[in-house]
């Protein structure tokens, strides 16, 4: 090697390698600009030294470009190095218009080939993603793969559309029919859950998780079984990874969950947001995600039907439901309903509250002061008629007929406060049950009605 072409290259700090210069000048425009402006001359020939300290790849991505080099631009590019190598064209600046046929290009038209492609080798190249790559950058060559990705999480047709990780097949031309294969996928899954893939992207971190899950949402593809993955990444991921922050991944989901409109079983609705909340009140995860939850599936009450709102209480509590968590979410729906252009969806909490009253109030172990809360948790204006709450009163009465007078009228203090609210019909004062100054202000504030 002439002197005056010699090179040397530091790598990040882990190898030193010694190149011809003028054979990397002819595909590299970084070298080419870098060069341009600072001449080879007979003062400082042969001490040339260029040091990398965020090469991708290290090492191997530098004897990766340099072989490309040195046999003039031909390389194998395979599932394991396509990703690394496109990095490393884009760092390298290695465009067409340095060299024809460049490495740049080179991936670009090998990734042509995705859909060729073993289930195992998409896994591969996305480990090299999450590798190299910044989630939050936008990539045509990143988007690529995900699409790939997707479209075989999405597939019906499982036994033609890939093979599990645990696959051996290398190839780049098919995925493999290996009947060993098909009989460990079929053993691992079902037709009718498609969770095959669950456990093969639990290496994922949060962020790439979400660029997965927003890309699967953005095309409307099996939004379903994304929400149970993501349940199942969130219980699981932080035994396979324990590095893994639970409550990131628990903000990502909420902030993909409000990203989009609410669509049935998917991530956007009520129904999974309760399942959400379960996960994360079982995993004991802090009480800040656990209020982010909770203010989430508040925003969208009004969707929510009284089975889901009957969550057991937390050990220790006495009460045989968690009243405390169904007023929060209230108490969030609420500071985010203006009654004044969502009165339809308030009547609609309103009878969700008076029913949630009605089934809770037979607890014995329910306190006069819980359930009083829980009956006043909303304003009367969500209320069309008061038989329901009247009857969940009443039942609560006859199940706590031992509680002291000073407690049952605490709890029908709330009636008295809105008595002129009671049509002639109503059959709350013929209660038997009622304290008698309850029931005696209650027929004197009819008679004044009646009379004016």
């Amino acid at each position: 090697m002439p002197k005056s072409t010699c090179l040397e290259v530091e790598v990040n700090g882990e190898e030193v390698f010694l190149i011809d210069m003028n054979v990397l000048i002819r595909f590299s425009g970084r070298l080419h600009k870098l060069f341009s402006q600072r001449p080879v001359n007979r003062f400082n020939a042969g001490r040339l030294k260029v040091v990398f300290h965020d090469f991708p790849g290290g090492a191997e991505g530098f004897e990766l470009t340099s072989r490309f080099c040195y046999d003039n631009g031909r390389i194998e590019i395979t599932p394991h190095n396509i990703v690394l190598l496109h990095r490393v064209a884009d760092f390298m600046e290695m465009e067409e218009e340095y060299r024809k046929f460049n490495l740049r290009y080179r991936t670009v038209n090998a990734l042509r080939g995705i859909s060729f492609w073993s289930w195992s080798e998409v896994l591969v190249a996305l480990r090299q993603c999450q590798r190299l790559l910044d989630p939050g950058n936008p990539s045509s060559f990143v988007d690529e793969i995900l699409d790939c990705l997707i479209w075989r999480i999405s597939s019906r047709n499982i036994s033609s559309s890939c093979t599990t990780s645990t696959d051996s097949c290398h190839s780049s031309r098919t995925c493999s029919s290996d009947s060993s294969s098909m009989s460990h996928l079929k053993s691992n899954c079902s037709e009718g859950t498609r969770s095959w893939w669950f456990q093969d992207l639990l290496f994922l971190d949060v962020d790439w998780i979400y660029k997965i899950t927003h890309s699967t949402t953005m095309k409307n593809r099996s939004l379903d079984v994304l929400s149970k993955f993501l349940l199942y990444y969130l219980r699981s991921a932080s035994v396979h990874n324990p590095a893994i922050d639970r409550g990131k991944i628990v903000e990502a989901v909420i902030s993909m969950s409000s990203a989009t409109g609410a669509k049935p079983n998917s991530i956007t609705s009520c129904r999974y947001l309760f399942e959400l909340y379960r996960v994360v009140t079982r995993l004991g995860i802090c009480r800040k995600h656990i209020t982010l939850v909770e203010k989430a599936i508040g925003s969208k009450l009004d969707e929510a039907t009284v089975d889901q709102l009957l969550i057991r209480s937390p050990r220790g509590e006495a009460s045989a439901y968690n009243t405390s968590f169904v007023i929060r979410i209230c108490n969030a729906f609420l500071s985010k309903c203006n009654t004044l252009q969502s009165q339809d969806r308030l009547e609609r909490v309103g009878r969700l509250m008076d029913s949630y009253a009605y089934e809770v109030a037979p607890d014995p172990n329910l306190s006069p002061s819980q359930f009083l809360e829980l009956v006043t948790a909303i304003p009367e204006t969500a209320r069309r008629s008061r038989d329901q709450i009247n009857q969940a009163i009443e039942m609560f009465h006859e199940v706590h007929s031992n509680a002291s007078e000073e407690e049952k009228s605490k709890v029908y203090k709330m009636l008295s406060g809105q008595l002129r609210r009671i049509e002639p019909g109503d059959d709350s004062v013929k209660n038997t049950r009622l304290p008698p100054r309850i029931k005696v202000r209650a027929r004197l504030t009819r008679s004044l009605d009646l009379k004016c």
